[in-house]
C-alpha cells in the first residue's frame, strides 16, 4: 500500500514585535500575531510568487524592506501598500530556519522611528508589497526604546 502524498500547501506570514533599551534589554514583547499573504493580484505576495515561477518576474520577488505605519484599515487581499505609511528599513536578518520557513528580522533604532502608537507592518520587494499585517496588540512606542519586528513566513499542509 502506497502512502498517501500530503502536497497540498498553504503559505502563512506570522510577525512579532519587540522593544528594547540602548543596552538591549528586553522592554516589552507581542505573541506571534497571524499575518494575511495577500492571494488577490498578481503585483503582491502569492501572485508576485506565482508571476515568478512562471517566468514573469516584473516586478522582484526579495524582500528588501519592512516598513512600519499607524493605520488600521483591516487587512486585505486589494493591499498595494501600508494604510498610513511612516518608515521603512532593511532586514538586519534573513535565515532559513528549515526547509519550509523563514525568518526576517528588521531593527528600527530610537532615532528612526517616532514615539506613537504603530498598527501595521509590511513586507516589501523594493517598492511593491508583499504583505500587510496589522499589530495585535498594537505597538506603543516610547522615549529611548528600539524595535525589532520579526517576521517567519511558512509552507504549511493544509
Amino acid at each position: 500500500m502506497q502512502k498517501e502524498i500530503n502536497d497540498k500547501k498553504g503559505i502563512q506570514g506570522f510577525a512579532r514585535w519587540t522593544k528594547t533599551d540602548n543596552d538591549g534589554n528586553i522592554i516589552d514583547t507581542s505573541g506571534w500575531m497571524k499575518n494575511l499573504i495577500p492571494n488577490g493580484n498578481v503585483d503582491t505576495g502569492v501572485g508576485l510568487l506565482f508571476e515568478h515561477l512562471l517566468g514573469n518576474p516584473v516586478n522582484p520577488l526579495e524582500i528588501t524592506q519592512g516598513r512600519i505605519g499607524t493605520g488600521n484599515t483591516p487587512t486585505a487581499n486589494s493591499d498595494v501598500g501600508l494604510d498610513v505609511d511612516v518608515v521603512g528599513t532593511n532586514p538586519a536578518l534573513k535565515v532559513k530556519e528549515l526547509n519550509s520557513r523563514i525568518l526576517l528580522s528588521f531593527f528600527f533604532p530610537n532615532a528612526l522611528l517616532p514615539d506613537d502608537t504603530y498598527k501595521e507592518f509590511g513586507l516589501f520587494a523594493v517598492s511593491q508589497l508583499f504583505s500587510r499585517l496589522l499589530f495585535f496588540p498594537e505597538l506603543i512606542k516610547g522615549p529611548g526604546e528600539n524595535v525589532t519586528i520579526d517576521y517567519r513566513i511558512e509552507i504549511l499542509n493544509i
